[in-house]
């Protein structure tokens, strides 16, 4: 089989879209024709050789318009692809317009979804619910009005995490305070102040979850990065050496392909809601020291290049089974290390610890010639719009 007998991956790419250009890499790669869904203004990926079509719908506001269009496109791309599309979400608002729309997209396109539940596994209060007889699943409340906190709290304890259960269609969660995802007790704060601060956040999600608070490991946040179908996982295992926010935040140095520990439990998980695609399970302690799901990314996660790069070809793999074409791959699993330079500096600045951080993360590159995202492995015209995007963001009166 040609690739112009390959059904298309369209990657759905927002955010920062260091992980659609990873998948863009890795699909060149293994023969893979893709065209791209821009949802950010400028996309880093507009243009880029070997993309097969662009289709801008950065400055659709209104959902149905961007419906409207997302739909047009797919259309169109259908009848020139091989088969059906499989779409890579990059972000959660991708995701989100995938399966809020599934009932229009999937006669043209597959994506990757936990196909038990009505939205893939998007939704906290769904997933954990359709998980609460799965061991590794945290003992989860879900909470449809604030009133309930209350008698929540007396139930789990006062140190417990609520998490909106579906992100708002802006992803704005700036009413969460310094780049949180969730509300929890803050030291020395009385429980009518806490309360206080969920009624004010409330209105970003009909539903919410609540858990008894989980702790990282001792060298941070673990879990494992899984692709495939129910019939036939493969994964590979991380652990989020720095993190920004520390709570609630996003991983900045990120080393992949050592303990596989958690790579069962991740697939029991996923097989457990039938899942398809390609998906990051990641995993923290409870009090008793017994690993307890987090959460589930059920698209392309910020380090999907860290994958690839430590041998797990997870772009191909989920393309397999997402339209059926098997792609000739390898998979050698070797230790690897990525590190978000921008991120990484932010977080060293809010550590008390900033010098050890920084001889750690010097030592880890050194050593391990970590990859850094969006300059050890993309073109100096990438490099050079990524950096004007940075200062764009930083300076003040830029966008």
């Amino acid at each position: 089989m040609s690739v112009n007998d390959h059904p298309w991956a369209v990657i759905l790419a927002g955010g920062l879209e260091i992980p659609a250009l990873a998948l863009a890499r890795a699909f060149q790669r293994a023969g893979i024709p893709w065209a791209v869904i821009g949802l950010r203004r400028n996309s880093l990926l507009r243009g880029l050789p070997g993309c097969l079509a662009f289709a801008d719908l950065s400055g659709f506001k209104n959902t149905e318009a961007l419906h409207e269009a997302l739909i047009h496109n797919l259309t169109a791309w259908r009848a020139r692809s091989a088969g059906r599309l499989a779409c890579f979400a990059t972000e959660d608002r991708g995701l989100r317009c995938l399966n809020e729309w599934r009932d229009d997209i999937l006669p043209l396109a597959e994506f990757a979804r936990a196909r038990a539940l009505r939205m893939g596994g998007l939704d906290k209060a769904e997933l954990f619910t359709a998980l609460a007889d799965e061991p590794a699943s945290a003992r989860t409340r879900v909470l449809s009005d604030p009133s309930k906190v209350d008698a929540v709290l007396d139930e789990l304890g006062d140190d417990t995490v609520f998490k909106p259960a579906l992100k708002p269609w802006d992803m704005d969660l700036s009413v969460l305070e310094n780049g949180a995802k969730i509300v929890t007790r803050r030291e020395g704060e009385s429980r009518w102040a806490l309360c206080r601060r969920l009624e004010a956040a409330w209105p970003l999600s009909a539903r919410w979850v609540a858990q008894p608070r989980l702790r990282e490991y001792a060298d941070g946040e673990r879990g494992a990065w899984v692709a495939g179908a129910p019939a036939f996982y493969a994964g590979i295992g991380f652990v989020e050496r720095l993190k920004h926010p520390r709570s609630g935040g996003t991983g900045c140095w990120v080393e992949a392909g050592g303990d596989p520990a958690l790579v069962a439990p991740a697939q029991r998980i996923l097989s457990a809601i039938e899942f398809v695609g390609l998906a990051e399970v990641p995993f923290l302690l409870d009090g008793e020291g017994t690993p307890r799901l987090l959460e589930l990314n059920a698209r392309a996660w910020l380090q999907v290049g860290l994958a690839e790069r430590a041998g797990l070809p997870v772009g191909a793999i989920a393309y397999h089974a997402l339209t059926g074409v098997a792609i000739p791959v390898t998979a050698h699993i070797a230790p690897a290390s990525w590190v978000n330079v921008e991120r990484a500096l932010l977080a060293m600045w809010a550590d008390p610890e900033r010098g050890k951080r920084l001889s750690q993360l010097w030592s880890a590159w050194r050593r391990d010639a970590a990859e850094l995202a969006m300059y050890s492995d993309v073109s100096w015209r990438i490099r050079a719009r990524w950096l004007a995007r940075i200062c764009g963001t930083v300076l003040p009166g830029r966008q």
